[in-house]
């Protein structure tokens, strides 16, 4: 009876906390949003949002994919700036000269482990973000633009990796996939753990249950591919062709970019880019974006959250500081 007890006023608890947030009053940018917020950042109308698709790539980066990857961002942002995304980086198999040099040309550079494990304890979490960035500053990147983290498998590890996180100075997860929030009426943007949501919101692992400050998700909506659901480009199968691989990462984009705007998020790694078709197929969605769409910006995960916090209509965002070369 008491475990019982216990366990239904944990939720009451959780509930009545997500359900005290108010963007107008405790919970306002740039540094808190809430999780049941479902309007457009700073109020803005969707024919002002911009469409912000974000590349991320994790696992290594070496010598073996640098070619690979240097194909995909080839083209520019409407403000002329070369494209760029956030390599979520694992530490034994990366080159990390290689990694100060993506850096150095923008790209911004997140922490997904040592060896490709996810960390079993909150001490050894703690341990495994503390040596990468480590590793990454030794490397020459800098602190403070190390912001982010994608466990392995795009698992979770709820509070044990937002304690983890908050201890390395880290501002946000970007590998919560969700089966929830997947559609085109109810995507979700960027919030804080301000006021943690009652449900666990991750399909691998576990959403925080106590409370972050300032500590941001960045949720990856599962992908559709004829009839299925998978959480990275690599999870779906029956992708056979250039075309099916186009086509399948676009009409994904087109469930947000004709719905309310909401990010894109992209999950790239090894298996897909190592595959000459489905390399080629990306390429040709890229390049396709930029061609095709004047408010569509490829940014990173980080430079998704500067917009959030900081929420500017499309016609401005030539100038907007965040998405400068």
């Amino acid at each position: 009876m008491y475990i019982i007890v216990t366990v239904l006023t944990t939720l009451a608890l959780r509930a009545a906390a997500q359900g005290g947030c108010d963007p107008a009053t405790n919970c306002p940018l740039p540094n808190c949003r809430c999780f049941l917020d479902s309007a457009v950042p700073g109020g803005l109308n969707v024919s002002d949002v911009p469409q912000l698709v974000v590349l991320t790539m994790d696992y290594a980066l070496n010598e073996e994919y640098e070619p690979l990857y240097n194909q995909i961002f080839s083209v520019a942002n409407p403000n002329g700036c070369e494209i760029r995304g956030t390599f979520f980086v694992q530490d034994k198999t990366s080159n990390l000269g290689l990694v100060k040099r993506y850096a150095d040309g923008g790209f911004e550079i997140g922490i997904n482990s040592i060896d490709g494990t996810i960390p079993a304890t909150e001490g050894d979490m703690l341990n495994m973000m503390k040596t990468v960035k480590q590793d990454l500053k030794t490397a020459g990147v800098a602190e403070n633009s190390i912001k982010g983290v994608r466990l392995p498998q795009l698992a979770t590890s709820g509070d044990t990796e937002f304690i983890a996180m908050g201890n390395n100075g880290l501002l946000y997860d970007a590998g919560c996939v969700t089966s929830q929030y997947d559609q085109q009426l109810n995507y979700k943007w960027p919030f804080t753990y301000d006021f943690p949501p009652t449900d666990n919101l991750c399909t691998t692992g576990t959403s925080p249950t106590k409370n972050f400050p300032g500590k941001w998700q960045i949720l990856v909506a599962d992908l559709t591919w004829q009839g299925n659901k998978c959480p990275s480009p690599a999870g779906c199968g029956n992708v056979t062709t250039k075309k099916d691989a186009f086509d399948f990462l676009y009409n994904n984009f087109a469930t947000h970019y004709e719905g309310n705007r909401e990010p894109y998020i992209i999950v790239l790694d090894p298996v897909w880019v190592k595959t000459d078709f489905k390399l080629e197929g990306t390429i040709q969605f890229v390049d396709y974006l930029r061609a095709a769409f004047n408010d569509v910006w490829i940014v990173t995960a980080n430079q998704l959250l500067e917009w959030v916090q900081t929420p500017t209509k499309k016609a401005d965002l030539n100038t907007f500081a965040p998405f400068q070369c």
